[in-house]
């Protein structure tokens, strides 16, 4: 059976008033698709799809994918039904290089979320960034230096992550009038305009996380000042 073209009125009218219902806010048209519509719960994007039939619809989120079609009054049920917590890795440790790990990672300690934030914490405490106490060499664990291939993969992970979560990464490049016209890449979430960005600061010379507000004011724009001789 082949897709709907659109979403009769009707039946979009009917899905808007069983969430509303839920308190649940029915969004726009997920981008490029006009029979996908976006739900917002608690951070995260639900995909709504129009299979036709009348009031039938697929659901798909964080560990629910229903394509073959639930009525409109289970809708708001599936999107606000409790997470179930994943018990922690047995072999999960409370701190990584005397950084605390957040429960979210123990509870992932062998998944690819857990390698970037593996990677991101080596990265801050080799580069001395790291708001974690001091760590000895003598007392911290030798590990291998990753590959260029192991840090394209471990990017890869976490950009995977990002799009599970419905936060689908989109490159952009800040270059302009107001930065001198440098190269100054930036990543953000296309389909949701508050989540954080991921800047190239230009003074400090690494990516960090800051707000669209504060990206497109310049903050990270400011090139460091030459030391007169």
């Amino acid at each position: 059976m082949s897709l709907p073209r659109t979403i009769p009125a009707t039946a979009r009218q009917a899905l808007a008033a069983a969430l509303a219902a839920a308190g649940l806010q029915l969004g726009d048209h997920k981008p490029g698709s006009r029979i996908t519509l976006l739900v917002d719960h608690q951070g995260t994007t639900w995909q709504v799809t129009y299979l036709g039939s009348g009031c039938a619809w697929g659901v798909t989120g964080p560990g629910q994918e229903r394509p073959r079609g639930v009525t409109t009054d289970d809708v708001a049920g599936i999107i606000t039904a409790p997470a179930e917590e994943p018990e922690p890795t047995a072999d999960a440790p409370a701190t990584y290089l005397r950084t605390p790990v957040p429960a979210a990672i123990r509870q992932a300690w062998d998944s690819p979320l857990a390698d970037g934030w593996r990677l991101g914490v080596r990265s801050a405490t080799a580069a001395g960034t790291s708001t974690a106490p001091h760590v000895d060499l003598a007392d911290r664990p030798q590990e291998p230096a990753p590959s260029p291939e192991g840090l394209w993969s471990a990017l890869a992970d976490v950009l995977n992550a990002l799009a599970a979560a419905g936060r689908h990464p989109a490159f952009h490049d800040l270059s302009g009038s107001a930065n001198g016209w440098a190269h100054q890449p930036y990543v953000s979430s296309s389909a949701h305009a508050h989540t954080p960005w991921v800047v190239w600061d230009l003074a400090a010379r690494r990516y960090v996380v800051t707000t669209r507000e504060r990206a497109l004011s310049g903050e990270h724009s400011r090139r460091p000042r030459r030391k007169r001789r």
